[in-house]
This record gives structure tokens, C-alpha cells and sequence, in this order.
């Protein structure tokens, strides 16, 4: 995890299905369960995607932004949180 000005670059695994459909634009979101960080709008996403089945990265990743946080509350467990994404203007995946 870093930090850059105020904004925090998260450092996450991604499993091939939900990469697929970020990098595809189909899915603008993503779900995270835990205590062990705080996402906030403006934050960074590095997603690597990750094969759980052979334990090993693809060597694709993306970087999004966060744009949007919701977290706990009536209608999601106080340690999930969902996190609605952008892509930087020009930004592809590799």
C-alpha cells in the first residue's frame, strides 16, 4: 500500500473472473471484506490479477480510482465494503 499526497494506492489481488470484468468495463465496482485498511474516494486501486487455483499472478494489473464508498451500515456487515470504480482518462490494463 501506498501513499502519494493524502492518497492511498491499495495493493490488491484480483481473481481472473472479477478481473476480467473490470478490465472489460462491465463491472464498475468491487467488493472487499476486512479491517486491515480504510478506503476513501480519490484512493487507488492496483489490481493484480491472481489465480487462486494455481497461486500465482498473470502479470496483468490494473490502477482505478475509487469514486465512491459505501461500508457498513444497515445493509452491508461493518468489515465489507463496496467501492465503485473509474478508470484514469487513457489508463489500459496490462
Amino acid at each position: 500500500m501506498g501513499v502519494d499526497a493524502g492518497v492511498t494506492t491499495h495493493e490488491l489481488k484480483c481473481w481472473p473472473v472479477f478481473f476480467e470484468a473490470i478490465a472489460s468495463g462491465a463491472k464498475t465496482f468491487d467488493v472487499r471484506k476486512g479491517v486491515d485498511r480504510v478506503y476513501r474516494v480519490g484512493d487507488r486501486l492496483h489490481l493484480r490479477e491472481f489465480d487462486p487455483a494455481t497461486s500465482a499472478y498473470s502479470g496483468r494489473s490494473l490502477t482505478l480510482g475509487i469514486t465512491y464508498v459505501m461500508q457498513g451500515g444497515p445493509w452491508l456487515p461493518s468489515d465489507t465494503w463496496v467501492l465503485a470504480l473509474e478508470r484514469p482518462p487513457g489508463a489500459a490494463g496490462r
